[in-house]
């Protein structure tokens, strides 16, 4: 195929960011179609090795968990001006965290300042729903880009109007109001595509997801596991085995939440299978922990712990330090419940430590309310009001209220 003029012209204004960087750039190229984008690889190969610049490719796969390292592994010995063509940003997004966000992204939005040392031009190549994805689960990454190059293939019949692209965060901090919106614009989407008789399973099944996770939100968890399973059985029908265990796992979080453990372990199970035939252990991770606290939930603290620890080696083995974090997290919930104070303040101390390497402010947070409640119990009253009183900071300065509410009330409870 030949590229047209305006694809032509996006890719000039393309080589010059790649040109003029000096201080490093992040921009998207959004592509859906796998051939144009080898074409538009090719073309920019070429120009770019006319102006002595290398090109660079960072493959991600779903078993990557950090973009910087990636890139920093790829460049260390490199002097010259490069171009770092990101591409598989589709499959490294698409293993969730326990709260049901992609992991990938949840690290990369905390990593954004990692970037500013990487003083080469960064171009991440991503399909449609997973630039939607992007700027909604990781949108402080998101914001430092400095344009999105959009490219699309030449169709004869209308094209529709784009997906809406959203730049707040994740759906999870939208206030009712906003969902109502959201959940109002993916049904619209759904409708406009049926109207026209284009069929595209793949958004079909992210769309129902996103509307299954917004009653999820909403505590509407039979019209959730309704979305959830049109979602699924499109993932069923195009053979997406990633997906599958994604929605899966959501699908156990809503039987989990209603307190139906046996049907909320049956769906993790099936995830976890799911995630061993495909060797992917980041997925396997998260359906343990998961399980995990099903099992601490019911006081089955030993099962529980055997499924922490389980999750826990697999984190050490992938390098994964927020999955390490939150895992010594719960293995000290379980020590202190025990009465097993100074195992427990070990683990918490630990998991801050991750965190706060990390920027993870709010894991932090949680982890000095637990310490503060630790020396409550064995009396240490200045320890305790002291990392009570941190944790507080921290919610205060994020914007937890719920949480600022609870800690002050355990501080004043504490002072007596």
């Amino acid at each position: 195929m030949e590229l047209n003029q305006e694809q032509l012209s996006k890719l000039d204004e393309l080589v010059t960011l790649i040109t003029l960087s000096k201080e490093g750039a992040i921009a998207f190229v959004l592509c859906n179609e796998p051939i144009l984008r080898k074409e538009l690889y090719n073309e920019l190969e070429k120009r770019l090795r006319s102006l002595n610049i290398n090109i660079i490719i960072i493959q991600l796969d779903e078993g990557s968990n950090d973009l910087v390292n990636e890139i920093r592994k790829k460049i260390s010995l490199i002097k010259n001006k490069v171009a770092i063509f990101v591409y598989g940003i589709e499959k490294a997004s698409k293993a969730v965290t326990p709260s049901g966000k992609s992991a990938f992204l949840t690290k990369l939005n905390i990593m954004r300042d990692e970037f500013s040392a990487i003083n080469q031009p960064v171009i991440i190549w991503s399909n449609e729903a997973t630039l939607s994805k992007i700027a909604i689960e990781a949108p402080d990454f998101w914001s430092w880009r400095t344009t999105v190059f959009e490219f699309k293939m030449e169709k004869i019949s209308e094209p529709l109007e784009k997906t809406e692209r959203i730049t707040e965060s994740g759906l999870e901090n939208l206030t009712i109001d906003e969902l109502k919106e959201r959940y109002k614009r993916y049904s619209e989407l759904l409708e406009e595509y049926k109207k026209k008789n284009i069929v595209d399973n793949y958004k079909f099944a992210d769309w129902y997801f996103k509307l299954g996770m917004i009653h999820y939100f909403r505590g509407e968890y039979d019209e959730a596991l309704m979305k959830y399973s049109q979602s699924l059985e499109l993932a069923e029908r195009l053979g997406d085995q990633l997906g599958i265990a994604s929605i899966l796992h959501q699908i156990a979080m809503v039987h989990q939440d209603r307190g139906e453990f046996e049907k909320a372990l049956e769906m993790y199970n099936q995830s976890l299978e799911i995630n061993e035939k495909l060797g992917d252990q980041l997925g396997i991770a998260y359906v343990l922990h998961q399980i995990g606290n099903i099992h601490y939930v019911k006081g089955e603290f030993e099962k529980a712990l055997e499924m922490y620890n389980q999750s826990l080696e697999i984190n050490e083995k992938l390098g994964d330090q927020l999955g390490k974090a939150y895992a010594l997290h719960q293995i000290a919930i379980i020590h202190q419940d025990r009465g097993e104070f100074e195992k427990a303040l070990e683990k918490y101390k630990k998991s801050a430590e991750i965190k706060k390497k990390l920027g993870d402010q709010r894991g932090i947070a949680y982890n000095f309310a637990q310490i503060g409640l630790l020396y409550s119990q064995i009396d240490k009253k200045e320890e305790a009001i002291e990392y009570t009183q941190k944790a507080l900071d921290i919610f205060e300065k994020i914007g937890l209220q719920s949480e600022v509410r609870k800690a002050k009330a355990q501080i004043e409870e504490m002072s007596t």
